[in-house]
């Protein structure tokens, strides 16, 4: 049975694995965030901290680059009949580029799903919203094949 900590970091592994070879540590040492070194120690999840505030960096940064695409595309379209609201608008641009699916789903798996949320139970001790983000992890952990951590 690991602890909350313990859970965090097998995570914060998790999501390393599924950001590598993204172009994320190239993104964060280029924004000036964090050396080479230290991104690729976050992407392994070797410190929880720093993996907690580049994590809820990223996301930060995704909603804001999200934001500034659909205003972009509402400015673009004329018609108010052919205008998208934003969750079509994101079920179009997910099925036309996958690279913008990619950077989505990361975005999902970070904050909605999980990590952020499982933060958030720790910190306000809400166990309901704890055992959620367990049973959202659980599949996560089994596709990244770290079977160990999700039994």
């Amino acid at each position: 049975m690991m602890g909350g900590l313990h859970i965090e970091m097998a995570f914060l592994k998790v999501l390393g694995e599924w950001l590598y070879d993204s172009g994320w540590i190239t993104a964060i040492t280029t924004a000036g965030e964090a050396t080479a070194g230290r991104a690729g120690s976050i992407q392994k999840g070797a410190s929880t901290s720093r993996g907690q505030w580049a994590h809820q960096v990223m996301v930060a940064a995704l909603y804001i680059l999200k934001c500034k695409a659909f205003k972009e595309y509402t400015e673009r379209v004329r018609d108010s009949a052919e205008k998208l609201d934003f969750q079509q608008w994101l079920d179009m641009m997910d099925n036309i580029y996958p690279k913008f699916a990619y950077w989505n789903k990361t975005m999902q798996l970070e904050i909605l799903f999980f990590f952020l949320q499982f933060m958030k139970s720790q910190r306000e001790a809400n166990f309901e919203m704890y055992v959620e983000c367990l049973g959202k992890m659980v599949p996560w952990m089994f596709a990244m094949n770290h079977v160990h951590y999700a039994c």
